[in-house]
């Protein structure tokens, strides 16, 4: 449960861990970021260690050694970068597309570069602001925060320490400062320097580079740090327009206004008490938008990570995260439409199984969805969404997933199941499945899962992962259906009666033969008629099985029946025997030829295939070439048939990652 107002004065006398050792990078390199900018990184530590970006403070600032040292080498892959313009990269202290928002796309860019799912995010001073920033765009990407000297670009902020504030603490070193301005433009330094700092004469550029400089880290530490401060000399060091330009935030609370988006993200902010250049009370205004946050107030310290306070308890939170886990994994359950029923199994090792219902409202009028608790796993989750629109799942479904490893979600979908109202077409479509599968993902909690479907569950499983690829860990799909008009015309016209033309015949029996050249219309309208009428029951089946509409239900019975009949090689009469409750077949034929006849609300009936290049980089059992694609030559359709099922068990090697 996240701590709440957890605000930890330290005291001087407390022990705290010490820097690591220095080590050397294992790995260095040049990452082109445009056509202009190419950025340098390292990565030191473990290969295979936990990932850490470490962020440098500036903007203007680089990287060093030292940074490494806040980071246990046996735990961490620690990746170390220069931002645009600064230390390696190049060109060198160039301004030109170079704001805060083409630094965050760099840190997306380096992460990708690198093959890494999520990190943990580092920064101190500007690099606090880059880190936030960089959160609150990619929250699914970073597994923790450690803050240092916060930094949010605020004008107060700005104000305080180049016009007004740290000069009554440091006025010698403010004469300093203001010296190469005018007294005419010393009512604004910030515009005053950063005219200098962009025009063309290299002289006075050079100068205010060197004073700005020297203003900004001399006050960084209650005993100067005269390493520090000889940065200074380097003529290239800074970067003034980020200030001047307000971070480029269109609004200046920016960051505090987004911190809603990361509050569920672990965190730990180290502020020094006297810090000059970050007031504490950036970082308090933080901490009071995100409570959950653990707040250290060093009281003998000012802001920089070098001071041994500051540096101990940096280091103690990098080892609090090292044990994070390196991914998490999600099955998106995929099963019936007009209501959600989750049966999420949450498995504790050691403990007897725990079963408790919750319900929770997606549509305070209309639906609901319902999921249980059986079983308790590991950090690995899957979602496994059930075939066709308006199957449902049973515990049978969760037989294809190792108990031991995997967190597995079922949900019924709108309309299926133990969803409510049963059968309900209105406000059903993939794309309302699609939200529901994510509000699910939100609601549980999880940052990423394994989705697993078959038939109509791969379609609702490829649509969930192409709109939310970043969310999606691994696919396993089983029977591939994507809800083109020739998939359709092959199963409800012609193609699938050529191999079965006994069924067939049942099939269209109840059809007029006038009617029969277009049988999925003509299914359809028998389906739905009348729906005004009904809808005014919370129970449709009960109120179809009370009217005089008999034709409804008959037709519900031969749709059912056609397509589970066809669902394998050797016809299962236990799923066929779910045909004669006139209950399931409403559900199942309602809502079946609802998003059959509506080609999935695909505006391209070519959608899903064509959309196949967001999720190629996810690992998969069956569909794209960089998948397995497994055959299985003695089976049909169902999961249930031992060569599919053993190949759906098999495919539990993604337990692992």
């Amino acid at each position: 449960k996240p701590i709440q107002n957890r605000v930890l004065i330290m005291d001087s006398r407390e022990v705290l861990p010490e820097l690591y050792p220095e080590i050397q990078p294992y790995d260095t390199g040049f990452l082109k970021v445009s056509d202009l900018h190419t950025i340098y990184y390292e990565q030191s530590g473990s290969a295979s260690g936990n990932p850490v970006i470490y962020l440098h403070g500036g903007p203007g600032g680089l990287t060093s050694g030292y940074d490494r040292r806040y980071f246990d080498p046996q735990s961490y892959r620690i990746i170390i970068m220069d931002q645009r313009g600064c230390g390696k990269s190049v060109p060198l202290a160039e301004l030109k597309e170079n704001t805060t928002w083409t630094l965050v796309e760099d840190m997306e860019s380096l992460r990708k570069h690198l093959g890494i799912e999520k990190w943990v995010v580092f920064g101190g001073s500007w690099g606090s602001a880059l880190s936030l920033t960089y959160a609150e765009e990619y929250p699914d990407r970073v597994k923790a925060l450690i803050l240092r000297g916060l930094f949010t670009l605020r004008r107060k902020e700005l104000t305080w320490f180049l016009q007004e504030g740290a000069s009554i603490l440091f006025p010698d070193l403010f004469k300093d400062f203001i010296e190469p301005i005018p007294e005419a433009e010393r009512g604004d330094l910030l515009s005053a320097y950063h005219r200098r700092l962009t025009g063309d004469d290299e002289e006075a550029k050079l100068r205010c580079a060197r004073v700005w400089s020297k203003w900004l880290l001399s006050p960084t530490s209650l005993i100067f740090d005269d390493d520090i401060i000889a940065y200074a000399e380097d003529d290239h060091y800074i970067v003034a327009q980020f200030l001047v330009n307000g971070g480029w935030f269109k609004n200046p609370n920016h960051i505090l206004d987004n911190v809603q988006k990361i509050r569920h993200i672990p965190g730990v902010i180290v502020q020094g008490r006297h810090d000059v250049v970050c007031r504490f009370r950036t970082a308090w205004d933080l901490h009071k938008k995100w409570p959950e946050a653990e707040f250290h107030t060093v009281p003998d310290s000012e802001r920089s990570a070098r001071e041994k306070s500051i540096s101990g308890r940096l280091v103690a939170a990098t080892d609090k995260f090292r044990a994070l886990p390196f991914t998490s994994i999600i099955f998106t359950p995929l099963r019936s439409f007009l209501a959600i029923n989750f049966y999420t199994s949450v498995v504790f090792q050691g403990m007897q199984l725990l079963f408790c219902d919750v319900y929770t409202s997606t549509n305070e009028e209309t639906d609901s969805i319902q999921y249980h608790f059986p079983v308790a796993t590991n950090r690995y989750y899957k979602t496994d969404q059930h075939g066709d629109p308006g199957g449902f799942t049973s515990g049978y479904d969760r037989r294809y997933f190792d108990p031991q490893s995997y967190r597995f979600i079922l949900m019924d979908q709108r309309g299926c199941g133990k969803s409510v109202p049963l059968a309900e077409l209105k406000e059903n479509t993939t794309w309302t499945l699609i939200k529901d599968i994510e509000s699910l993902r939100k609601h549980l909690g999880i940052e990423k899962w394994f989705l697993f479907g078959g038939s109509w569950g791969v379609i609702l499983s490829l649509t969930y992962a192409e709109e939310y690829p970043d969310r999606v860990k691994v696919l396993i799909l089983r029977r591939v259906f994507t809800f083109r008009r020739k998939e359709l015309t092959w199963v409800f016209q012609e193609g699938a009666s050529i191999f079965f033309p006994d069924l067939f015949e049942d099939f269209v029996e109840p059809i007029p033969k006038v009617e029969r050249g277009d049988l999925l219309n003509a299914y359809y309208r028998r389906l739905t008629g009348d729906d005004e009428e009904i809808r005014s029951s919370y129970d449709f089946c009960v109120t179809l099985q009370s009217t005089t509409n008999k034709v409804k239900l008959r037709c519900a019975r031969a749709w059912s029946k056609w397509l589970l009949s066809i669902s394998s090689l050797l016809a299962d009469d236990k799923v066929i025997g779910f045909t004669e409750d006139d209950s399931f077949s409403t559900v199942y034929a309602r809502i079946t030829s609802h998003f059959s006849i509506n080609d999935g609300w695909f505006k391209n009936p070519n959608h899903i295939l064509d959309n196949l290049e967001k999720i190629r980089h996810i690992p998969c059992v069956i569909v794209w070439p960089e998948a397995e694609l497994h055959i299985i030559p003695n089976a049909g359709h169902g999961a249930r048939e031992q060569g599919i099922k053993e190949k759906l068990i098999a495919a539990n090697k993604f337990r692992n990652l």
